[in-house]
């Protein structure tokens, strides 16, 4: 593509005061302050910003070149027949990061009987200990595997550090790709959502280090869930913020800056009970996400059925915002837009508040 130079001399530069006077005289009478935004309290957006606005843009820590996540998708199934038609289906129609509910690490050697895991990210949940450890690291093996290579998640549910630090330093051995320390978004307010998830995060690096798991490793263990909700810039820019403050929390500890992974999902309190609509918002939260920056996303088919179909339309979703919007191509697509700036540092600057709060 050839270079273009744009020329917008013709155009005189327009001062914040004729701004305002304009929106004043399209108000009518109507008072400005109607127009603020609460996002959340102690955070009010004006309509709009400039760059005189903001002193330094959000510096959102960026890994890569583009701005490419893996399709995720949770497989349905009753037994682990139904678990393995369905992995298979799925990952023939673009699934990257499928996740793999089991009762019993044992299935797993029937449900991933023809899957390829050198050519994705695994998604585990179910019971975990060193067992569970050991009988998937055979079964990498009798697939004559480097476990090394592999790249995946073990969702464990275990909260208890002299429980969880053997399975740490398992997996930094044998699975040093593997992520296995989950850190949820949750809170009332966005601000709320990241200060709690990086408190998760600092807390397993704090309590599980040791001289044969340095803070660095256990840093790389961590993976943060995100549940998306209705408000499309606060997502946007919620995901922005989570990863400046986790890099905040590196640097405190003396860490390089090591890439997070971030897997979105959507709440179901996010869809309504009209499927059109649910489609709808189920495209809208996905953008969100995907402008954001996470690394993995998972759109819960918005049929309550759950059915093949449903589930179909929510990968579908994700390939036309790869292969026809091409959302994958630019890493940080809003960068440098005053709103989304402004908006960042604000959940960014108050998150890290409520967290040093929550180390005091």
């Amino acid at each position: 593509m050839k270079n273009v130079t744009l020329d917008f001399s013709e155009f005189p530069p327009v001062s914040t005061e004729e701004w305002l006077a304009k929106i004043h005289k399209d108000l009518k009478g109507e008072d400005f302050e109607n127009l603020l935004w609460q996002v959340e309290p102690g955070i009010d957006l004006e309509p709009f910003y400039r760059g005189e606005d903001i002193e330094i843009p959000a510096q959102v820590p960026q890994f890569h070149s583009d701005n490419n996540w893996t399709i995720s998708e949770t497989i349905p199934g009753e037994t682990p027949k139904q678990i393995e038609k369905n992995l298979l289906d799925a990952l023939a129609n673009g699934v990257e990061t499928p996740i793999v509910h089991y009762e019993d690490i044992r299935q797993l050697d029937s449900i991933l009987k023809e899957v390829h895991l050198d050519y994705i990210q695994l998604f585990l949940e179910g019971p975990v200990d060193l067992d569970s450890f050991n009988s998937y690291l055979n079964l990498i093996k009798s697939k004559n595997l480097d476990p090394a290579t592999l790249k995946g998640f073990f969702y464990t549910k275990i909260s208890d550090i002299e429980k969880i630090k053997p399975l740490s330093e398992f997996a930094h051995k044998h699975f040093p790709s593997f992520r296995i320390l989950p850190a949820s978004a949750t809170g009332r307010t966005p601000s709320e959502e990241i200060a709690n998830a990086v408190y998760k995060g600092s807390e397993w690096i704090a309590q599980l280090s040791s001289p044969s798991l340095p803070q660095k490793e256990i840093a790389r263990q961590v993976f943060f869930t995100v549940g998306l909700q209705k408000k499309y810039f606060v997502e946007i820019c919620k995901i922005r913020a989570l990863k400046i403050v986790w890099q905040q929390v590196l640097d405190a500890y003396g860490l390089p800056a090591i890439p997070p992974h971030i897997h979105a999902y959507i709440k179901e309190s996010s869809y309504t009970e009209d499927i059109n609509t649910n489609n709808i918002r189920c495209t809208t939260l996905a953008m969100s996400a995907v402008i954001g920056g996470v690394n993995s996303l998972n759109l819960r088919a918005p049929s309550p059925e759950q059915n093949a179909n449903s589930r179909r339309i929510a990968r579908n979703i994700q390939h036309i915002l790869k292969m026809e919007s091409f959302l994958d191509r630019v890493s940080d697509p809003v960068k440098g837009a005053y709103f989304f700036e402004m908006l960042t540092l604000n959940i960014a600057e108050k998150a890290w508040a409520i967290f040093q709060d929550m180390n005091k």
